[in-house]
């Protein structure tokens, strides 16, 4: 496991593996930064509890909160929940008269204070290992330079190490676990990350978890896997109420007439959002990033930001690490 703050990489390159694009039907949008509560009509002010998105974050767990209005007393806007904070709206003014503008919670901060790294640990399959980049460092090369650059500081643990030594002239944290050609729990054979947890978790006491995994559940026809993530995620939670995990609805794969797998995909990706929604609900601390948005939002991605099939080249790990970086840049320091 990498001590060094603000980056990770990590997990063998895979052969044949985990990640996947696919074409049309976007899966849910980050949330806009819900603002404090306008007036509307002659009600109160409502405000909104919308905790700010960022590259899908929130999106599909409660969403960002609107701008509450409130048409004579209207009531407030109920904010997205995310797993971050569920925010409560503004209460709504009496009919008539001006009501006070709801304040916007903020986020969920598992992050330590400025001076110490945020611990980030990456989970998932190979394209979490980084697979088919130049430098092995994935989306982690990326999201740690972003980090560095904007002088924050994050680190990165985990139980494999790959990628280079040094980003940006300082130590890059080269550790996460993802693992190649791994699936959620493993079907006919193969092998899966959910008898990894909830051990890593109380061994590498992250603040953070950011999970993408079902690529090769997916591409394998495993049966039923939506249900299988949420154990793992539960797992996960229940082993620290403290972390904050971030669930990626996972990218496509390329292209290809029919582009069965794309739709697979996008179907599982809009069973992650009910799962994050649900837990998010329950007051859990977890929220969701778009990584199958990010992606297709440039129609030519499969030959853009792919090496081949299941896996990005390092402009789509570019993009990923943009994804990442905006979910949680509110958080770290």
């Amino acid at each position: 496991m990498s001590a060094a703050t603000t980056g990770a990489c990590g997990g063998p390159a895979d052969p044949d593996p985990s990640v996947g694009a696919a074409p049309g039907g976007q899966a849910s949008q980050g949330g806009a930064a819900g603002s404090a509560g306008s007036t509307s009509g002659s009600g109160g002010a409502a405000g909104s509890a919308g905790a700010s998105g960022a590259g899908g974050m929130l999106a599909g767990a409660g969403g960002s909160g609107a701008s509450g209005s409130a048409a004579t007393g209207g009531a407030a806007a109920g904010g997205g929940a995310g797993g971050v904070t569920a925010g409560g709206g503004g209460a709504g003014g009496s009919s008539g008269g001006g009501g006070t503008g709801g304040a916007a919670p903020e986020l969920y901060n598992p992050c330590p204070p400025k001076g110490q790294p945020c611990v980030i640990l990456p989970v998932g399959d190979s394209i979490t290992a980084g697979s088919q980049s130049s430098t092995g460092g994935g989306y982690r090369l990326p999201l740690f330079h972003l980090a560095h650059t904007n002088m924050k500081s994050i680190t990165f643990v985990g139980a494999n190490s790959n990628g280079p030594t040094s980003v940006d002239n300082v130590p890059f944290p080269r550790a996460d676990s993802g693992y190649s050609g791994y699936e959620i729990e493993g079907y006919n054979g193969r092998n899966g990350i959910a008898p990894l947890f909830p051990a890593q978790i109380t061994k590498y006491k992250p603040n953070i978890v950011l999970l993408m995994i079902g690529t090769n559940d997916i591409d394998s026809d495993v049966p039923d896997i939506p249900p299988r993530l949420g154990r793992l995620m539960d797992s996960m939670l229940n082993a620290d109420s403290s972390l904050l995990l971030i669930v990626a609805q996972i990218v496509p794969q390329q292209k290809a007439s029919p582009d069965t797998r794309n739709m697979q995909i996008q179907t599982y990706n809009a069973a992650i959002a009910d799962l994050v929604k649900a837990r998010a609900d329950a007051g859990k601390h977890v929220t969701m990033v778009d990584m199958y948005g990010a992606l297709t939002a440039n129609a030519n991605y499969s030959t853009v930001d792919f090496a081949n099939k299941l896996h990005p080249n390092d402009a789509g790990y570019q993009v990923m690490g943009d994804t990442w970086y905006a979910a949680i840049s509110p958080l770290i320091r």
